[in-house]
């Protein structure tokens, strides 16, 4: 069973790995190697929110409790 407060948790972090990066995408408008340097650093914590999804799915296939 997913737990509201991992939801809640993983909702919240996807939300601001997601406004990072956007603002980072704004800011990337002036092409300048800072600018594609701050896009390129958001996007590992955008897949680090997807993993831990993937992860908590396939624990939740084989029966385990919610990871952290």
């Amino acid at each position: 069973m997913i737990s509201d407060y991992f939801l809640d948790q993983l909702a919240a972090d996807f939300a601001r790995a997601r406004l990072d990066v956007l603002e980072a995408r704004l800011r990337e408008e002036q092409d300048t190697p800072a600018h594609r340097t701050a896009v390129a650093h958001c996007r590992p914590r955008v897949d680090a929110v997807l993993d831990r999804y993937l992860k908590h799915l396939k624990a939740k296939a084989h029966g385990v409790g919610c990871p952290r």
